[in-house]
């Protein structure tokens, strides 16, 4: 994932819980805001709440843990209420 600032479409920062991937919030981005700067704005905001910072989010996503506890923060364009889009699996017909 490039991290390109001023993505056209909206984004959102989801909080996953890495064993089951259960969705535990999310955080909506506007369209054409700076992807690195939330990144930046969002590994400030869990270190500053005493959460432990694995990687520094340049692939869009970084994990954080407090004692027992451990997440996943990821950036990404499809709405996190939505199902996942199956574009790269769907079958297409033959003419």
């Amino acid at each position: 994932m490039s991290l390109t600032p001023g993505a056209h479409s909206p984004h959102w920062l989801v909080v996953y819980n890495p064993p089951d991937h259960h969705r535990k919030g999310f955080t909506a981005l506007r369209a054409g805001e700076d992807l690195q700067a939330a990144i930046k704005r969002a590994i400030d905001w869990w270190t500053s709440d005493g959460w432990a910072v694995e990687n520094d989010g340049r692939y869009g996503f970084f994990f954080v843990r407090r004692g027992a506890h451990r997440l996943e923060i990821r950036l990404q364009s499809h709405d996190p209420c939505e199902p996942v889009p199956l574009t790269n699996t769907q079958a297409k017909s033959k003419p």
